[in-house]
C-alpha cells in the first residue's frame, strides 16, 4: 500500500495563487489573467477592501478600464445616493470642489478611480447607496432646490446648524428640523426629496448606533436599518440602468465588511450576500474578492511561502478560494484565515504599499468652507476673512475656535434675517 501525503496548507495555497501587478494604469500577470476569466460569467465583481489604501484604489480602476467596454458600465459605492448622482453627472473636479466633505471615500487615489469613470449627464455610471456622511452639502443643495425664498432660507440656516455641530448634526435627533424642511419643499423636484429621505434615514441610524455604543440594544437594528437602505438605494439604480431589458452589471467597492458572504459583524446579512443572491436569480454570480494590504516579510500564514518572491510596489497575489476549498482540507490553518478563505471567491494582498494622500480634497475642503460661508449674505466677508485666517493658524486648537466663532457668527446673521 502507497502512503498518501497531504500536501501542506501553504503547499496548497501556493497552488492556487498567482502573481499580478497594478502598473501604467491596468493590472498584468497571471493573477490579473484569472480576474478577467473569472468575470466572464459575473454579473457584480465586488470589491470588500481596506480603506486608505492608493494601491488598492488602482486595482478597482484598472479593473473599471478593463471590463467596462464589456458591459460593466456601472460602478457601486459606499457613499450617498445623492453625492453618487452628482459623482456621475457632473465633472469630478466641479464636485469635489462643490462637496468635499460629501464624498466618503477622498484620497487622491478614490478619486483617481472616479476619473476612470467620468461622468455622463444623461445616465447615472455611479451609485451611492450609503447614508450621507455630512448633512453640510445636502442642506446648501437643498437651498439651491427650494421651491420658494422660505425653503432657501430655512435650508441654509440647518446647513450653517450642520456646520456649527461639526459632524454631530446626523448624530444627534434633528427630526424636527427635516420636518420642517419637508413641510416647505411641497412640490419641491426628486433630488430635493432623495436628499430629505437619506438624511432622516442617516440620522435615525447614527443614533442607534450611538445608543448601541453606550450598552442599549440598539446595534443590531442600525445596522439592519443600514443594510436595508443601502439594498433599496441600490436596487432604485439597478431597475432605472435594467429598464432596457438586459440585467446591469457594475464594478462594487464596498468596505470589507460589507462585502463578505454571510452575516457580519453585527449578525446581518452583508450586501455581498445581497448581490450573490440577486446575480443567482438572473442565472450569473457575483465575483466576490477581498482586497487588503500585507508586509511583504511578515505575511501570514498560509500565505508566506507564495508571497516570498512577491516584492515592488504594486506587486501582489491573487488566491483563489474556490479553487482552494474545492481542493479540499487545507489542514492547521488560523480561524480567521480559514473564515476568509471561506468568505470570497478570491483574495488579493498587496505588498509594500504606499501612503495615501488627500491634497485635491484637503484644498478643496478649505475653499468650500469659505463659499458655504459666504451664504450668509451679511456676514460674508466677515465669516470669510476669520475662516481663512483660522485655516492658516499653526495650531488646530485655535484653528477649531476661529472656525466656529465664524460658523456661530453666520448662523446668527441668518437668524436675524428670519426674524
Amino acid at each position: 500500500m502507497v502512503a498518501t501525503v497531504l500536501a501542506s496548507p501553504a503547499e496548497t495555497v501556493a497552488e492556487h495563487a498567482f502573481a499580478l501587478r497594478v502598473e501604467d494604469g491596468g493590472l498584468t500577470g497571471p493573477g490579473a489573467d484569472w480576474l478577467w476569466a473569472s468575470a466572464g460569467d459575473a454579473q457584480f465583481v465586488v470589491f470588500g477592501e481596506q480603506r486608505d489604501v492608493p494601491e488598492i484604489a488602482q486595482v478597482v480602476a484598472a479593473t473599471y478600464r478593463r471590463l467596462a467596454p464589456e458591459g460593466f458600465r456601472y460602478l457601486v459605492l459606499e457613499t450617498g445616493p445623492w453625492i453618487g448622482h452628482r459623482l456621475a453627472r457632473d465633472p469630478i473636479g466641479q464636485v469635489t470642489r462643490r462637496h468635499p466633505f460629501s464624498i466618503t471615500w477622498g484620497t487622491d487615489a478614490d478619486l483617481a478611480v472616479l476619473d476612470a469613470v467620468g461622468a455622463d449627464s444623461d445616465v447615472d455610471l455611479i451609485w451611492g447607496i450609503d447614508t450621507p456622511v455630512t448633512a453640510i452639502h445636502p442642506l446648501d443643495r437643498l437651498r439651491e432646490l427650494a421651491p420658494n425664498a422660505d425653503g432657501a432660507r430655512l435650508a441654509r440656516l440647518r446647513m450653517l446648524d450642520a456646520l456649527v455641530a461639526q459632524g454631530a448634526y446626523l448624530r444627534t435627533d434633528h427630526f424636527a428640523d427635516l420636518d420642517e424642511l419637508a413641510a416647505a419643499f411641497e412640490g419641491a423636484p426628486e433630488e430635493a426629496w432623495v436628499i430629505l429621505d437619506s438624511l432622516r434615514a442617516g440620522m435615525e441610524i447614527s443614533i442607534k448606533q450611538r445608543r448601541g455604543e453606550s450598552g442599549e440594544l440598539s446595534r443590531y437594528a442600525a445596522a439592519q436599518q443600514r443594510g436595508q437602505f443601502m439594498r433599496n438605494a441600490f436596487m432604485r439604480q439597478y431597475r432605472l440602468a435594467g429598464s432596457g431589458g438586459a440585467a446591469p452589471r457594475a464594478i462594487v467597492r464596498l468596505g470589507a465588511e460589507h462585502v463578505r458572504e454571510g452575516h457580519g459583524a453585527d449578525m446581518v446579512l452583508t450586501f455581498g450576500n445581497f448581490l450573490d443572491e440577486l446575480a443567482t436569480a438572473h442565472g450569473m454570480r457575483a465575483l466576490n474578492i477581498g482586497i487588503r494590504a500585507v508586509r511583504a516579510r511578515g505575511a501570514p500564514e498560509p500565505y508566506a511561502a507564495a508571497m516570498r518572491d512577491v516584492t515592488g510596489t504594486g506587486a501582489g497575489l491573487l488566491i483563489d478560494c474556490a479553487g482552494l476549498r474545492s481542493a479540499g482540507l487545507l489542514g492547521d490553518v488560523p480561524d480567521d484565515v480559514l473564515e476568509e478563505l471561506h468568505r470570497h471567491d478570491a483574495l488579493i494582498l498587496l505588498v509594500d504599499t504606499t501612503k495615501a494622500t488627500r491634497d485635491r480634497i484637503g484644498a478643496a475642503r478649505s475653499l468650500a468652507l469659505v463659499r458655504l460661508l459666504s451664504a450668509s449674505g451679511k456676514v460674508r466677508l466677515v465669516a470669510g476673512a476669520i475662516l481663512v485666517v483660522a485655516l492658516g493658524l499653526a495650531t488646530w486648537g485655535l484653528c477649531r475656535y476661529w472656525r466656529q466663532r465664524a460658523y456661530r457668527k453666520a448662523l446668527e446673521a441668518v437668524q436675524e434675517e428670519m426674524r
